[in-house]
């Protein structure tokens, strides 16, 4: 760890030994080879984080890279929609045969923690489906006017149905 305690940046605890996620994640990155993974949000907004990072959905968790990594996008939209949807096959997989399918809205109010689990779930399942959409968008948008047409559809097509998926 690059202090002694997790704190918000340019504040007192920082100045007396604290470190932000940023911070964290500078000290860090390359050591795990930019294999970090992290669930969960921040609780506050971190700037620096913000612009060095980007969090890449992977199933249930986020992989953490650094902006302008070429492996940060898998190399290729393509590349990334079938490394998730392989994750997600195995997290559908394991979730359907341990619990029998999602928690059922009408029996599990939003008061229940049996409701939280189908929440995180289709927020991830959201997440996945929005990266997706957006960096097919971003690929094929950079490659127009350049005699390349790169092989986004697959993605746009599996995107869109993900978020119908999760609407419903």
């Amino acid at each position: 760890f690059p202090g002694t305690h997790y704190t918000l940046g340019n504040t007192h605890q920082w100045l007396d030994g604290g470190f932000t996620f940023a911070e964290l994640m500078d000290a860090n990155h390359d050591s795990f080879g930019g294999q970090i993974y992290t669930s969960g949000n921040l609780n506050y907004d971190d700037p620096d984080y913000r612009h060095k990072y980007e969090d890449v959905p992977h199933g249930l968790v986020r992989r953490t890279t650094q902006r302008g990594d070429v492996g940060g996008k898998q190399n290729s939209v393509e590349e990334y929609r079938h490394a998730s949807l392989k994750a997600w096959g195995i997290i559908s997989e394991r979730h359907s045969s341990l619990t029998g399918g999602l928690p059922d809205e009408r029996k599990y109010p939003h008061e229940t923690w049996e409701w939280t689990i189908r929440r995180e779930y289709l927020n991830h399942a959201a997440e996945r489906a929005s990266y997706l959409l957006e960096s097919a968008i971003e690929v094929a948008a950079a490659s127009e006017g350049k005699g390349r047409r790169p092989t986004v559809l697959p993605s746009l097509t599996e995107a869109a149905a993900w978020i119908e998926a999760v609407r419903t």
